[in-house]
């Protein structure tokens, strides 16, 4: 689950910079950062809108050192800590990350789901399936439409081996999702707008738009998996289908989908999709094959592979 300021900071730069080594954003709020005319709070957030954009920019460590500034400026920046707590997560640190988020919760609103749901998010990545179900569950009772929540927890009880619940809460995301995480007007805060004289800095709100498409694919992904695992492969490759078409080069999705084709004798679809999910995992084709072998012996396709 990626933290809202992601989203936030999205809808500011514009999907174009994801395609770039940097951005105007984050020039400018260096350019601010930099000029030593700004201290307290609004030093705090420009190192936190720098982060927020470095994140995006899938420069993780540059984002936690920037959250670590905005956290030793104002220590009690509860969204600072959570920014730290995704960027840890990203460079695998799933310890310190739950700490990080932790120290966000307690710090946020009481009445803030995203914190669990992140929180949530960070022990799955750990393995520690309890825990996360546990995050999750406070998500809902705060937020009942949550369809993170849902998803996140439907991942962790597939993990468990509790499929029926599992597929239960996998419905239910899928169903509340809204397709965008937009129209919700969001407080930004201040915002640099010069780069010039005594900053200019604007209070800000902002409607969010971004599409769900990348995260609820695996909602789609979990509910495909427990479907293959129970022989029920028409309806694994509907949700492994869609799984694909939200999110690009899906590696895991994409070696499923290939597997559920072989079993629906789809031999030279299957054999691709492998191949392409094995790219996207780095992993070849032959070695997928072997790490399914029982499976791939009962296939229709074993003459032709």
């Amino acid at each position: 689950m990626r933290l809202l300021v992601l989203l936030i900071v999205l809808t500011v730069v514009g999907g174009d910079c994801l395609a770039d080594d940097t951005n105007p954003l984050e020039g400018d709020i260096s350019a601010q950062i930099e000029s030593g005319k700004l201290s307290g709070q609004d030093l705090a957030n420009a190192y936190f809108y720098r982060a927020s954009v470095r994140l995006l920019m899938q420069d993780a460590n540059a984002a936690l050192s920037d959250f670590d500034q905005a956290i030793a400026i104002v220590p009690g920046f509860a969204a600072a800590h959570r920014g730290r707590g995704e960027a840890l997560q990203v460079l695998g640190r799933g310890g310190d990350a739950v700490d990080a988020l932790t120290r966000g919760i307690e710090l946020g609103p009481a009445n803030d789901p995203s914190g669990y749901v992140l929180r949530g998010g960070a022990r799955t990545a750990k393995g520690d399936y309890p825990e996360a179900i546990a995050d999750y569950d406070k998500a809902i009772a705060l937020y009942p439409k949550s369809w993170q929540a849902y998803s996140g927890r439907g991942i962790a009880k597939a993990a468990l081996n509790q499929d029926d619940q599992a597929i239960n809460d996998l419905d239910r995301a899928i169903q509340l999702d809204p397709g965008t995480f937009g129209e919700t007007t969001v407080d930004m805060g201040k915002h640099p707008l010069t780069q010039e004289g005594t900053p200019q800095w604007s209070n800000q709100t902002t409607r969010v738009a971004t599409s769900t498409a990348y995260y609820i694919a695996e909602a789609y992904l979990a509910r495909g998996k427990i479907w293959f695992k129970r022989e029920r492969y028409p309806q694994a490759l509907r949700d492994l289908k869609q799984a694909t078409a939200k999110r690009s080069r899906y590696g895991e999705a994409l070696i499923y989908l290939g597997l559920t084709d072989l079993a629906l004798g789809k031999c030279t679809e299957g054999l691709n999709n492998l191949t392409y999910g094995g790219k996207a995992s780095n992993t070849t084709q032959e070695d997928l094959l072997k790490a399914h072998e029982p499976f791939v012996r009962k296939s229709e396709c074993r003459g032709v592979m």
